[in-house]
């Protein structure tokens, strides 16, 4: 038996390989080790510039897509007040027209034409219109939705 042994001992010196030195073999683990853990945080640090990225251009995007939807809405704010201030004064001419029309229906002379200003208050449609007697008392409405005898 330790003859076998010694041939074997003999066979790898003779072979040419080195003997293994345990030192140096936990060297390179060492160094296989620290490169695989620099490769992992180069990664890691690579993916998350990737992500930051991503979340970078994500919000930029919602952020243009918020600011365009408030200068819309404001847009259309401003449209609307513009609107209603144009309808406003419209309303405000024809009420007008209607009262003057009115007040020279109510103090015309029995020679003078009235036709002009009777076609004016028969053709509104738009202008609430409440007649009262100098007491108070409704004689007549137009353009309203209540009823007359309700309101005293």
């Amino acid at each position: 038996m330790v003859e076998i042994i010694r041939r074997l001992t003999m066979k790898i010196l003779n072979s040419g390989k080195r003997p293994v030195n345990i030192y140096k073999r936990k060297k390179y683990w060492k160094r296989a080790l620290f490169f695989a853990a620099a490769l992992i945080v180069a990664g890691t640090l690579l993916y998350t510039d990737y992500i930051v990225e991503k979340v970078a251009r994500n919000e930029r995007e919602n952020i243009t897509i918020w600011a365009n939807a408030i200068q819309r809405k404001a847009r259309l704010v401003n449209y609307t007040e513009d609107f209603f201030e144009q309808l406003q004064n419209e309303e405000r001419q024809r009420v007008e027209l209607l009262a003057q029309a009115t007040k020279h229906l109510v103090s015309a002379d029995n020679s003078e034409d009235i036709t002009f200003y009777s076609s004016i208050i028969s053709k509104n449609t738009t202008i609430p219109v409440i007649l009262t007697e100098p007491n108070g008392e409704i004689i007549s409405v137009n353009n309203v939705s209540f009823d007359p005898d309700t309101v005293h």
